[in-house]
């Protein structure tokens, strides 16, 4: 059947208003289901718990004075590391081994310092910075307190640092007879704590 032009323009017109109405409904469909541009990405926190540590240099044995007699005096050092990652405190007690008839109960620990230069020597000794005043060798603390906190005479080292420390000790003169072949040992403890948040 043949279509007159009135026909077949109206036909067209109806084609194009489908057209029309498809492209309205494909695109309220995209503004209904598509995406935006987006990204995602990760931080990764890592908290490590510092350390409080101390070394020290000689471990054991830390000075040895041998064929003393009577008027001797002695240094000796100890070096004193914090090996940890915080800054710390430390105090230093001494305990004397053996009994009180030893050679110990005669010995004057003539002081601690921090010598000049380093170096424990007599020079050294007198030029250094006073840690520790003359006083008998005995049981107790040196300096500082083992007690939690601040306390007077804490030695504080931030880590990686170091000091040594100079003992100086004489076998007084009027050391008896009886002490002969005697010999003294002693141990030094040192107790290290945290400075930040512990006043």
């Amino acid at each position: 059947m043949r279509m007159t032009g009135i026909a077949k323009a109206e036909a067209i017109r109806l084609a194009l208003g489908l057209g029309v109405l498809g492209v309205t409904v494909t695109g309220l469909t995209t503004v209904a289901t598509g995406a935006f541009f987006n990204s995602t990405t990760h931080a990764t926190p890592k908290i490590v718990a510092g350390t409080v540590s101390l070394s020290t240099t000689p471990a054991s044995s830390a000075f040895t004075f041998s064929k003393v007699a009577p008027g001797d005096i002695n240094y000796g050092a100890v070096t004193v590391k914090n090996t940890g990652t915080l800054e710390s405190r430390y105090a230093l007690e001494a305990t004397v081994n053996g009994a009180p008839t030893n050679l110990a109960s005669q010995l004057q620990l003539d002081g601690v310092v921090l010598p000049a230069d380093g170096t424990c020597d007599a020079v050294g000794f007198t030029r250094g910075t006073e840690v520790v005043p003359s006083r008998a060798v005995g049981t107790g603390q040196l300096f500082g307190d083992k007690t939690q906190g601040a306390q007077n005479g804490d030695r504080l080292l931030g880590a990686g640092a170091s000091e040594t420390l100079c003992f100086k000790v004489t076998l007084p003169s009027e050391t008896g007879n009886a002490f002969q072949g005697k010999s003294a040992a002693m141990t030094f403890d040192f107790y290290s704590e945290q400075t930040a948040n512990n006043s």
